[in-house]
């Protein structure tokens, strides 16, 4: 399991990556705001669907699956439609912004309420257990909190590296 999370982490970082890195080049999908966007919001929500399905007892195989695929099509759909409605704007400003702000909190919001919706729906019963809601929503909440608090110390011990070094004269790090 934790391979499969590394490895699914270091595909998501290497993505990233090829996103800046043409956005710095500014060759495609840079250029172009709906693929960035669509790719953009692949790239973040396909990873966050494994993290955050990983481990739930009651999610089969075929299930976690469905979910990866709903999110894999619905996100970049979203993505595209962000960069479709920046167009207009990026034609007049030359600069193509990553995401808007209001578009990635739609998107953040309708993931996290979906994940759980899809993952416990019973279609024998047409229904969802409360309980199960519940329970995989506030594990998600914690997670995602866990995860930020341990990202913004990682980086607050990188940059106090970096300050430190600078001051016996070392700024390789800057």
């Amino acid at each position: 399991m934790l391979r499969k999370l590394l490895l699914v982490g270091a595909v998501q970082g290497w993505a990233f990556w090829g996103l800046w890195k043409t956005h710095e080049l500014k060759v495609w999908p840079a250029t172009d705001a709906l693929s960035e966007r669509a790719l953009l919001y692949f790239a973040v929500a396909v990873p966050l669907v494994i993290y955050l399905t990983e481990g739930i007892a009651s999610l089969t195989r075929q299930r976690r699956l469905f979910i990866l695929g709903v999110i894999a099509i619905l996100f970049p759909l979203l993505g595209a439609y962000s960069g479709w409605v920046d167009d207009i704007s990026v034609r007049l400003s030359d600069f193509i912004p990553f995401a808007r702000p209001s578009d990635a909190l739609a998107a953040m919001v309708l993931g996290f309420v979906l994940i759980p919706l899809l993952a416990h729906f019973d279609s024998k019963a047409r229904s969802w257990s409360y309980h199960e809601l519940f329970e995989t929503a506030w594990r998600n909440v914690i997670l995602c909190i866990s995860a930020a608090f341990l990202t913004a110390t990682f980086w607050m011990v990188l940059f106090a590296g970096s300050e430190l070094l600078h001051l016996i004269g070392l700024n390789f790090m800057r």
